[in-house]
């Protein structure tokens, strides 16, 4: 008996060992996994943490718009990534979306040089293939933004209705680019032929939410923001207010606070109205403005931001008249200027 006892645990123990080792390593694999996954998520908080608290402050004491721009577009996707393990960093996300925006911006205001110089030299077919990229890269630029003001929504509501509660002071700086990043959402969108199909009461939202901004602390973009789609959707204005006015009361107060971003939404404004006459009076205040008056080192990459917006049309303006852009540091000069025309000339005789 004793040996059909001996014989029976030999055949059961094994058996048992080897579920025991199996249990075990199922065990440790769930544990690995686990601990791989705590490990993501604290690497993720810190990497969010980190973006807010510096990488953001030193961006935007930055004068490199392009290079803030690569960073966007490079490390956005990777930061937006742990929203798997952890919160979603929706904040980051509007700053990275409305600057990855810009890259694609950029690239169609290049498309749209080419597509003037291609109509100036009776090229039609290089002239629609210049229009159809232009209106493709505005498209992808109006989906980034667009992503940015949604980020703005899921992380501090809709604008438009009540105004968030701003627990720290760069929750104001993430409302900000939210809203600017819906409102350049809107107007790429429309360049594009609505390909992307941003909501059409988008601005208007917007010019809401700017109302929770104050208005000296932010150098008039509040202001800007609000006047620039009074003046671009018609009946929007409320009655008694003069939308070119408070366009002009916003960029004097962002002159006098070395912050000149609200000339942008101005000088858009009179060019969408065909107003040539201000739109060059803007570009020369501003080219004079950044020559004479240094700009809010804090800041100092929304300044660079409006400048590259405000050379971009006056590269536009001077491939209409002349088939080429703006001269190196001729930004504030036209080619019905007589200082510009000497200039040209100059150039042309030292390049043969």
């Amino acid at each position: 008996m004793k040996q059909n006892i001996a014989q029976a645990n030999a055949g059961w123990i094994p058996t048992l060992l080897k579920r025991c080792c199996g249990v075990f390593l199922l065990l440790a694999c769930l544990f690995l996994m686990s601990g791989c996954s705590l490990v993501y998520r604290s690497t993720g908080d810190l990497l969010t943490g980190y973006s807010q608290s510096h990488a953001i402050p030193y961006l935007l004491t930055t004068d490199d718009p392009e290079a803030a721009c690569a960073l966007s577009q490079a490390f956005g996707p990777f930061l937006a990534s742990f929203g798997t393990v952890t919160a979603s960093p929706e904040k980051l996300k509007i700053l990275m979306n409305m600057m990855s925006g810009s890259c694609a911006e950029t690239q169609a205001w290049e498309a749209e040089l080419r597509y003037l110089r291609a109509l100036k030299q009776g090229n039609a077919i290089e002239a629609q293939d210049a229009r159809i990229q232009q209106k493709r890269l505005l498209g992808q630029a109006a989906q980034r933004q667009y992503a940015g003001y949604l980020s703005l929504i899921q992380a501090m509501g809709e604008p438009g209705s009540v105004c968030p509660r701003f627990h720290h002071a760069q929750d104001e700086l993430f409302w900000f680019a939210g809203l600017l990043s819906g409102l350049e959402a809107a107007f790429s969108d429309l360049g594009a032929d609505t390909i992307v199909g941003v909501p059409l009461d988008t601005p208007q939202k917007v010019a809401r939410g700017a109302q929770c901004l104050d208005n000296q602390r932010w150098w008039g973009m509040p202001m800007a923001i609000q006047a620039a789609v009074w003046a671009a959707v018609p009946g929007a204005a409320p009655e008694g207010e003069h939308p070119l006015q408070r366009l002009a009361e916003a960029s004097a107060l962002g002159l006098n606070q070395h912050v000149r971003l609200a000339q942008v939404l101005e000088l858009q404004t009179y060019l969408s109205q065909g107003n040539m006459a201000e739109v060059k009076r803007v570009i020369r205040q501003h080219a004079q403005a950044k020559q004479q008056v240094p700009v809010d080192p804090a800041v100092k990459l929304f300044d660079e931001i409006a400048t590259q917006q405000i050379q971009a049309v006056s590269d536009r303006l001077w491939t209409e008249a002349k088939g080429t852009r703006t001269p190196l540091k001729g930004l504030g000069t036209f080619w019905d200027d007589a200082q510009s025309n000497d200039d040209i000339k100059g150039i042309e005789l030292n390049d043969l």
